[in-house]
């Protein structure tokens, strides 16, 4: 089960990367983070208030608003301001490095098991990455200064996956945190929406087809794979949860050229298939080996 919801997790995130690269065409990035926040901290209470679960508020304490500011709310920001310079390729590509830093700070923060695969699996995750960057920037896709915004808020990401490891084991309930975490980052994007950015507010004026990829965004950007992450936590170590962020890439890559039109180097094919093999090598070298409860 914990696989299986990190497996669509992925798939959520790798579609709402897509969404918010339509949606940037008419509407502003920190208007995109607050409606699609919103949208998932509503759908998300309302699901805690039907299931009774709001004695495990107080309980769960501060450490998911913490999460909130993190990730969903600085990285949205950072990928969503990223996605404005770079393409929707590389914001999904950049993703892979997590397998490769994860299990890094796992050992040092979290103390968990580091195998010595990483040390071959690192360098070509992160050469494979400077190759999709090179080869998408030679055919007009992409920016380097995009690309480091993405790059920066993947890294809120690393910060937050070490905050939201303890507190899956310490919070038996991945709802409630779920829920106070899109909460918080729903107010960090009010935030920057009402003091920083102070865009025109164009989401009223649009038509049905942009408010429902905002309703889709809602579900498939903040609310479903946060639930969904915060959940295979409990029962997987960190380094086996960041393996299937590379899953981005591909999925990531295949719907931007699908959808919308994006063009895909030679150079930017390569580089997929590095970052996934480099991903895989702690997997693939795990079998034979005898299974501990982390590695369950």
């Amino acid at each position: 089960m914990a696989t299986l919801a990190m497996f669509t997790a992925i798939c959520f995130w790798a579609s709402a990367l897509i969404v918010n690269k339509i949606l940037l065409q008419t509407l502003a990035i920190s208007e995109i983070a607050v409606v699609r926040f919103l949208v998932g901290a509503v759908l998300l209470w309302l699901v805690v208030l039907v299931a009774g679960h709001f004695r495990a508020v107080r309980a769960a304490g501060p450490r998911p608003l913490l999460m909130g500011l993190l990730d969903p709310g600085s990285v949205s920001l950072f990928i969503i301001w990223g996605q404005f310079y770079t393409s929707a390729v590389n914001a999904a590509v950049l993703w892979s490095l997590m397998p490769v830093v994860s299990p890094i700070a796992a050992r040092l923060i979290l103390k968990e098991p580091l195998r010595p695969v990483y040390a071959i699996a690192g360098p070509l995750a992160v050469g494979g990455t400077l190759v999709l960057v090179w080869g998408q920037a030679s055919i007009g896709q992409g920016s380097p200064f995009g690309d480091s915004l993405c790059a920066i808020g993947v890294g809120c990401a690393i910060a937050n996956s070490m905050v939201a490891r303890r507190v899956a084991q310490a919070q038996p309930n991945p709802l409630v945190t779920t829920a106070l975490q899109i909460t918080a980052a729903m107010a960090m994007g009010a935030f920057v929406l009402t003091f920083i950015e102070q865009p025109d507010i164009r989401l009223l004026d649009q038509g049905a087809d942009v408010n429902l990829l905002m309703l889709y965004v809602g579900l498939a950007g903040s609310a479903g794979p946060f639930l969904l992450y915060n959940f295979a936590l409990r029962h997987l170590p960190l380094g086996r949860t960041a393996l299937f962020a590379p899953l981005v890439g591909p999925l990531g890559a295949g719907l931007a050229y699908f959808v919308l039109g994006e063009a895909l180097s030679w150079r930017g094919l390569v580089a997929i298939v590095v970052i996934l093999v480099a991903a895989l090598l702690p997997t693939i070298t795990e079998h034979g080996q005898p299974k501990t409860e982390n590695s369950a």
